[in-house]
């Protein structure tokens, strides 16, 4: 009999091929100049939201916090790049004032693909399926963004001074995702899923899904930013790094 640490082994096996597509996913390599920090961060903000909503969302099926979750300091650090933080505020200002998130996102001028990911999240909550949710989150999140975060402070710091804010609030996630929430995640999804065979298979497929959404939204952001290129004059490009000048 397969014990529950096998089963979530077996998991992580099948979603090896598409987080290895995530981590070195050609964006942040694409992510070379300030405008290109600007577009990334415009639509990674509602990546952000989306990640606290599927948090609380876990809480509300096992206690009974409400979600979508409307806070967010992620604003800070674009202002501090100088990315446009218009479509995120009107976004947390209709749902304060009440609004569905499809009315919200549908009157805030948020990128397509930030909206297809926030739609494919969402989806996952309504299923309100503990284990499921668990499963979203931390392959989707937990377990993904240290590596994944790793990426782009190695650019930052060989590319420019001045973003003090995002460069914190990316190390920090590697360093607590990293350390404590991603062993701490993996081990709630073990206990939610127990011995229950449908639930693995249930866990495992939205775990798949979280992390196809999010190299949809990869993929989207880099056509946004080469797009970007063929309109616009963006500047000079970061200094390569000395092992890429190697």
């Amino acid at each position: 009999m397969l014990t529950t640490m096998n089963r979530l082994n077996q998991l992580r096996d099948s979603t090896l091929t598409i987080r290895r597509q995530i981590e070195g996913h050609a964006l942040y390599r694409e992510i070379t100049t300030v405008m290109d920090l600007r577009l990334f961060m415009q639509v990674h903000v509602f990546a952000v939201w989306d990640f606290m909503s599927l948090l609380k969302a876990l809480q509300h099926c096992l206690t009974s916090v409400s979600v979508p979750w409307v806070p967010s300091p992620y604003p800070n650090s674009c202002r501090e790049a100088g990315a446009d933080t218009g479509p995120i505020n009107r976004l947390i200002g209709k749902l304060q004032q009440g609004a569905t998130l499809a009315e919200a996102l549908s009157g805030s001028d948020v990128p397509e693909e930030a909206q297809v990911f926030i739609g494919s999240t969402f989806d996952t909550i309504r299923l309100d399926k503990p284990h499921i949710t668990a499963a979203a989150f931390t392959f989707g999140r937990e377990d993904l963004i240290p590596a994944m975060f790793r990426e782009i402070v190695h650019d930052l710091r060989y590319g420019f001074e001045g973003l003090a804010v995002f460069e914190y609030y990316l190390e920090r996630h590697i360093e607590v995702d990293g350390e404590n929430h991603g062993p701490m995640a993996l081990r709630m999804l073990e206990d939610l899923c127990a011995d229950d065979d449908n639930r693995w298979a249930e866990a495992t497929n939205a775990a798949k899904s979280a992390l196809e959404a999010r190299l949809r939204m990869w993929d989207a952001i880099v056509d946004r930013v080469v797009h970007s290129r063929d309109q616009i004059d963006l500047g000079p490009r970061f200094p390569k790094s000395s092992a890429e000048k190697e």
